[in-house]
């Protein structure tokens, strides 16, 4: 058995290509690589969004600490 991103679907649907497969062995251990690489793909772009994300979300934290000085500051010069 073949165990893939964790999903339960995506190891069922794999495992299932593969019983069902006339490929000999070394076919099947071809889409074992090919959906690995998808799972690996697929996991690198979720980590890029998060990274992308994050980013934004420190942006936004820092725009918000520039306005809030800001305020600060024009409240003690009165």
């Amino acid at each position: 058995m073949v165990s893939l991103l964790g999903s339960k679907e995506v190891d069922k649907a794999v495992n299932q290509m593969l019983r069902r497969s006339t490929l000999p062995d070394r076919g099947k251990t071809s889409v074992v690589l090919w959906a690995s690489s998808i799972q690996v793909r697929s996991s690198n772009v979720i980590s890029e969004r998060r990274n992308i994300l994050t980013a934004m979300k420190a942006d936004l934290a820092s725009a918000d600490d520039v306005k809030r000085d800001r305020k600060r500051n024009k409240s003690s010069e009165i």
